[in-house]
């Protein structure tokens, strides 16, 4: 999954991205990056309580969610530390199409946001 993570990076933007069964969106950040895995673990058994997903995972700086929506779709919530110490939040969600991956990332930002 690093791997996934690390070619998923490359198509970062301001908004969200796609490329390859990727797509990748900014969630904003936090101050630090207990407080950004917090949210994203928070975020990730949210929408697994509201739309179903198999399995969380939560490291020190990644949160994954797989097979959202009974689906292959599997997203993660990376916490990248800036060299300002403010931790950046990005939502990287991989298989299904295009359509899928974009409504996964619009229910993550809903409740990423309520948060």
């Amino acid at each position: 999954m690093r791997g996934v993570v690390a070619a998923a990076m490359l198509v970062l933007g301001a908004t969200s991205a796609s490329a390859n069964g990727f797509t990748v969106a900014d969630l904003g950040g936090s101050s630090t990056r207990f407080d950004c895995i917090r949210k994203a673990e928070l975020t990730a058994r949210r929408f697994s309580d509201r739309f179903s997903g198999f399995d969380i995972f939560v490291g020190q700086w990644t949160t994954m969610l797989f097979d959202v929506s009974s689906s292959t779709t599997d997203f993660v919530i990376v916490c990248a530390a800036s060299t300002t110490d403010y931790n950046r939040a990005s939502l990287i969600v991989h298989g299904g199409a295009v359509d899928e991956r974009e409504q996964v990332i619009d229910r993550v930002e809903e409740i990423w946001d309520s948060l």
